[in-house]
């Protein structure tokens, strides 16, 4: 079978009760790619909407065939593919 690639950004709808999600909140937006599992599945990033953290997700818990558009409200992918330190927004004190 093969496999989806997604790059951040996207957006995505995740199988029915992965990690107690309903099904209805199973629309989120790939944050980042990371690096492949050991065992050679594709891993993302993603965020929820309405939530202020992300979770890590493997490819095969993405309903494949549904993504692609960008949620807005969130990060730009830009932002998102820089990494997680940002060097100008560091207040250091004196």
């Amino acid at each position: 079978m093969q496999q989806q690639h997604y790059k951040a950004g996207d957006q995505v709808n995740l199988r029915p009760n992965f990690a107690g999600v309903r099904s209805v909140q199973s629309l989120c937006r790939i944050v980042s790619v990371l690096p492949v599992s050991d065992w050679g599945e594709s891993q993302y990033k993603v965020r929820f909407e309405n939530e202020k953290f992300d979770r890590r997700v493997l490819a095969s818990d993405i309903e494949a065939g549904i993504s692609i558009q960008p949620m807005a409200g969130l990060r730009s992918p830009e932002a998102a593919e820089e990494g997680w330190l940002n060097a100008s927004r560091i207040k250091v004190s004196k």
